[in-house]
């Protein structure tokens, strides 16, 4: 993996836990009962915060073979498109730097040779 990407993979996957823990924290803030929308919420928080995990997981493995790689890049796509149907209801700056974040990410899952080459 190139340099850049090798210093900005990481970078950007702390950034996708940081809004996932942000997201699952204003949870508790967003609604003043547990209802179906605060679940929602939450799942959503929740999905944020799963597909960061699968990042550093990917970071910290070994030679990624190809149906890794295809899961990794497939966590980031599916989360840039998540971001991109948020979108069309909100339209505030979180959910497009979520949408940067994850397709930058999905960009360095399918660029990776060597996972542990984008661990710094």
């Amino acid at each position: 993996m190139g340099g850049v990407i090798r210093r900005v993979v990481p970078a950007l996957t702390g950034v996708a836990l940081l809004l996932a823990l942000i997201h699952l924290g204003l949870s508790a803030f967003a609604w003043r009962d547990w209802n179906a929308n605060a679940l929602w919420f939450a799942g959503s928080g929740l999905a944020i915060l799963l597909a960061g995990l699968i990042n550093i997981v990917m970071l910290r493995a070994g030679a990624v073979d190809g149906t890794q790689r295809a899961v990794w890049a497939l966590a980031n796509l599916a989360m840039t498109a998540f971001f991109g149907l948020a979108w069309t209801v909100l339209k505030a700056p979180q959910v497009i730097a979520g949408g940067v974040v994850f397709a930058l990410l999905c960009v360095g899952a399918l660029r990776a040779r060597d996972a542990r080459s984008a661990h710094v």
